[in-house]
């Protein structure tokens, strides 16, 4: 069984110094592996239950606004992705986030409505470790690239959106497992955020 592990600085918010620190005291621990019991592909993330209530409907009233078919049911793949509870942050005229696209898939830019973005802090971590962008990304192998292309938003002026960050959760195949350590950040609603641009910077994984 091919196991992959990758470590990264969390993001600039406070939680994510409570999330190092429970990292450094989890990796003094031995590693054990979730069984994959499930399908070609499959998420060990949390489950709505053991997020708040406030946060779930604060979440969810962001997906209407976005305009979301089904909000709920993307509510429920967005918390299950993440081992961590989504931290509601208010994003400011500052935040900039990023977004990687194949460059043989489907979209050659940003889905309007893909809700899955990082930081500089884990762009910088991909650019450290190209090899590894697939797994840090927590993409399904279908979804595997091997070159990517990168976009970044920020927020429309006057607009105040809230983004959601949590740890990418552990995923698994049948011969392989992806242990998530990187922070995934959700923007629920793009309307409130500039189309994506590129910057020109194309990340490589072989």
């Amino acid at each position: 069984l091919h196991i992959l592990m990758f470590i990264t600085s969390f993001g600039e918010q406070n939680i994510t110094y409570r999330s190092c620190s429970n990292l450094r005291s989890h990796l003094s621990q031995p590693y054990v592996a979730p069984k994959h019991t499930a399908g070609d592909f499959q998420t060990h993330g949390i489950t709505v239950e053991q997020v708040p209530s406030s946060v779930r409907k604060q979440l969810l009233n962001d997906l209407k606004a976005g305009g979301f078919v089904n909000p709920g049911e993307r509510l429920e793949q967005i918390i299950e992705s993440g081992k961590t509870v989504p931290v509601p942050i208010q994003a400011t005229t500052n935040t900039t986030l990023y977004k990687l696209v194949s460059t043989k898939g489907k979209h050659t830019t940003p889905h309007p409505q893909t809700e899955y973005w990082i930081t500089r802090n884990q762009l910088n971590l991909i650019k450290a470790n190209p090899s590894l962008t697939n797994e840090i990304l927590g993409l399904p192998p279908q979804s595997h690239a091997n070159t990517f292309n990168v976009f970044e938003i920020q927020p429309k002026p006057n607009s105040k959106p809230t983004i959601y960050q949590s740890q990418v959760a552990t995923v698994t195949t049948p011969n392989s497992i992806g242990v998530g350590n990187a922070t995934q950040t959700i923007v629920p609603n793009r309307n409130l955020w500039t189309t994506p641009k590129s910057i020109n910077i194309q990340i490589k994984v072989k």
